[in-house]
């Protein structure tokens, strides 16, 4: 009986401390494959940001196009529009735009534009200068890239001998502009924009004055919206 308890401690003595080795006790670190699996890894979306309007908008622009002119009756073309002349240069147009962003499809500002032919001859040299200045509302039906420009306001004419100033005359009146145009985003919200305007004025100079002028223009623009 003794030698069967003796052989039981014996064995127990040697085998549990041997176990002991192979089987971690439950205060051992999980091993690493054990651990639940972290969230899984968030997937870049490939849909870019929505464009965000300035609340303002502020532009300039350059160009240059054609136009008629009506005086005393009679009508003709901005280039040369003194029948004497023997060299023309080309039509310049010029815009200035100020104005507030109403939603991100409408804005709507003070616009100036100025447009001058000029004419040479040996000894009359001669310009005629078409000032608008209109409060136009600028429409983005998809937001950004294509647009619609209209608006309306007060115009001016002025046609003058250039050396010496003489025969001067100026007249006012008021004109309906409308007009197309892309604008491709730069950065942030400074955008490169292609535009072709139309205009009509009508003076009110009387007999003798000027009557009518129409002006089609292309130019390119920097503007910040």
């Amino acid at each position: 009986m003794l030698s069967k308890l003796f052989a039981f401690i014996l064995f127990c003595s040697l085998a549990l401390p041997a176990m002991a080795q192979v089987i971690p006790p439950a205060t051992y670190p999980r091993p690493s494959e054990y651990d639940d699996a972290g969230p899984p890894p968030s997937i870049p979306s490939s849909k870019r940001a929505e464009f965000q309007r300035d609340s303002w908008y502020i532009g300039f622009g350059l160009g240059g196009g054609s136009g008629t002119y009506a005086e005393n009756g009679s009508t003709g073309k901005m280039r040369g529009w003194n029948s004497t002349s023997s060299r023309d240069f080309p039509l310049r147009y010029l815009n200035f735009k100020v104005g507030k962003t109403l939603t991100s499809r409408i804005l709507l500002g003070l616009d100036v534009t100025g447009f001058r032919s000029f004419s040479d001859t040996a000894c009359y040299p001669t310009e005629l200068i078409v000032t608008n200045v209109n409060l136009v509302t600028t429409l983005f039906p998809w937001k950004d890239g294509f647009f619609l420009r209209n608006g309306l306001g007060l115009s001016g004419v002025s046609h003058r001998d250039v050396v010496s100033g003489s025969h001067a005359k100026y007249d006012g009146g008021g004109n309906l502009l409308t007009g197309i145009g892309y604008a491709v985003l730069l950065g942030k919200n400074l955008h490169l924009t292609v535009n072709a305007d139309y205009s009509q004025q009508r003076y009110f100079g009387g007999k003798h004055r000027a009557n009518t002028s129409q002006i089609a223009a292309v130019w390119a623009g920097l503007d910040w919206y």
